[in-house]
């Protein structure tokens, strides 16, 4: 069983990494207007700003509301929810603590998301293992602040 649990953790890995890679910036341009108190604002590029952001190598995935990332089984779940993608916008390596988020496919799209949505925020830096947290996040025209506090881990199946 835990052959079966690393496979998956690295099918997971994999595709956000690779779906990190295709929303990288262009070089277009830096990330659109901030805010606080877990919502965001202004124009530009859709970002997410995590304040209190530990060191790490980290990426975020946001889902639609309501989507259960609660445990390794639910992303799993979630993330084939909509073919090909089960996200509405994807990020990874931030600049400081901000992400610049693009909705999945190619180019880099604006995200434009509002209201409140799932955001899966994962730490590839581990040694062994990958660590995945999540919280409920405001978003206003695509951008959103919340603090690394607001997030919890994710519970990981014990094979």
């Amino acid at each position: 069983m835990k052959n079966v649990f690393k496979a998956l953790a690295i099918i997971v890995l994999a595709a956000l990494i690779v779906f990190s890679m295709v929303a990288c910036d262009d070089g277009s341009g830096g990330p659109g207007g901030g805010g606080g108190s877990g919502t965001g604002g202004g124009g530009g590029r859709g970002t997410l700003t995590i304040t209190g952001l530990p060191r790490g190598d980290w990426s975020v995935a946001v889902f639609p509301a309501g989507t259960d990332l609660s445990t390794f089984d639910a992303i799993i779940a979630a993330l084939g929810d909509v073919y090909p993608y089960g996200f509405e916008a994807v990020s990874g390596r931030p600049s400081n603590n901000v992400f610049i988020l693009d909705p999945p496919g190619v180019g880099p799209d604006s995200y434009t998301g509002s209201g409140r949505k799932e955001v899966l925020l994962t730490d590839d830096d581990a040694d062994y293992y990958n660590f995945y947290y999540y919280a409920t996040v405001n978003f206003s025209n695509g951008s959103a602040t919340v603090a690394f506090s607001s997030f919890r881990l994710t519970t990981m199946p014990s094979y």
